[in-house]
């Protein structure tokens, strides 16, 4: 997958980003009614690189998992897979939408559309691992949740992209081929 110097470099600095964002987000103190619900500020990295490269996005929610997993001493456990798992199945979601609507959805509507798989396929994983239906009932409360948190990562993400010309940064132009 790793192409050359360039596409190393662009995805070290983006996985750097992304882990400073889950810490920060971690360091805030949000109140929530929903036990383990969060903003998923670090999901703006993958939003933005969602748009230009599936893969690399896939590569980049991997590596971050895995990355604070490592650093919470959690690898390979339960909030390791239901995080790898939410981050793939809204990665999917939002390069579908993107495919099939690139002009038509904005990065808030991707968004939205991210949180909602995420929140989704983390409650279908918690029901598989524990093996547990009741945890069903949490799904409403996930999905109402995914609305304001997808719109605040999507209006972030969004500004990001007009204001900074972080596409062009660091490579991430649509329709540009990559060595």
């Amino acid at each position: 997958m790793i192409r050359n110097p360039s596409t190393t470099v662009r995805l070290g600095l983006l996985l750097g980003l992304a882990t400073a964002l889950w810490f920060v987000e971690n360091l805030l103190p949000i109140p929530s009614v929903i036990p383990g619900a969060r903003l998923g500020l670090a999901n703006v990295v993958l939003l933005v690189v969602v748009r230009f490269d599936l893969k690399e996005a896939l590569f980049l929610n991997l590596a971050r998992g895995l990355l604070v997993s490592l650093i919470t001493g959690t690898t390979f456990g339960f909030t390791f897979m239901l995080s790898l798992g939410g981050g793939v199945s809204a990665a999917l979601a939002m390069a579908g939408i993107n495919r099939w609507w690139p002009d038509q959805v904005s990065a808030i509507g991707l968004s939205i559309a991210g949180a909602f798989a995420h929140n989704l396929t983390q409650v279908i994983l918690a029901i598989v691992l524990l093996g547990h239906r009741g945890i069903i009932f949490y799904l409403p409360y996930f999905l109402i949740f995914s609305l304001p948190t997808g719109f605040f990562t999507g209006i972030v993400a969004h500004y990001i992209l007009q204001a900074t010309g972080w596409q062009r940064i660091f490579g991430l132009e649509r329709g540009k081929t990559r060595a």
